[in-house]
């Protein structure tokens, strides 16, 4: 396989923690076996559906492609990601309605929602900046042939052999007196 291939890190780092956010929402948030759908009324909906608007918004600028879907969809998870570690921030700082009164300490849903936000919101914003990982296979194969112990194998031919990529650069406008040559 040669050529290169593109993949944008930021629809990857959104979509694991939209994937984590939403598996959080059935683990222990407090001690006690209470899970984020027994302690809160609407909180754990609102969560689920920001959880799964990341991951559709991100979904489809890392290429898969969704019915009515746009590439400008992966703007959404900042704002979405944003808004979850709000809420569960406020969560870990004053406990719910639910465990008033209880002696009830975080536990490892509530930490893995968290890290789940925040992956969403770097995600978002790696995807906003368009940051991406770049593999180039032809330098791959290019440096296992010149590898020690590879001149016995046969040259590579056709299909196999390493290519050179050449991008043409415009140089612009001529400069004034540079024009074409002219037959008097």
């Amino acid at each position: 396989m040669a050529g290169q291939r593109t993949i944008s890190i930021g629809p990857l780092v959104g979509l694991a923690g939209g994937v984590l956010l939403f598996v959080s929402l059935f683990l222990d948030w407090w001690e006690g076996g209470i899970t984020a759908f027994t302690a809160f009324e609407v909180l754990d909906l609102v969560l689920a559906l920001l959880s799964v608007g990341a991951v559709v918004a991100l979904a489809d600028a890392l290429g898969l492609r969704l019915p009515g879907g746009s590439p400008a969809r992966a703007r959404l998870a900042l704002p979405l990601g944003a808004v979850a570690l709000l809420i569960i921030l406020t969560q870990l700082i004053n406990d719910p309605p639910a465990l008033v009164g209880g002696d009830n300490g975080p536990d490892l849903g509530m930490w893995l929602a968290l890290a789940g936000a925040l992956l969403i919101v770097a995600g978002g914003l790696l995807a906003v900046a368009r940051i991406s990982l770049a593999l180039d296979f032809e330098q791959r194969e290019r440096r296992r042939a010149e590898a020690p112990g590879a001149a016995a194998e046969a040259p590579p031919t056709g299909s196999e052999a390493p290519t050179t990529r050449v991008e043409a650069v415009d140089p612009g406008p001529p400069a004034p007196g540079e024009g074409p040559e002219r037959r008097t």
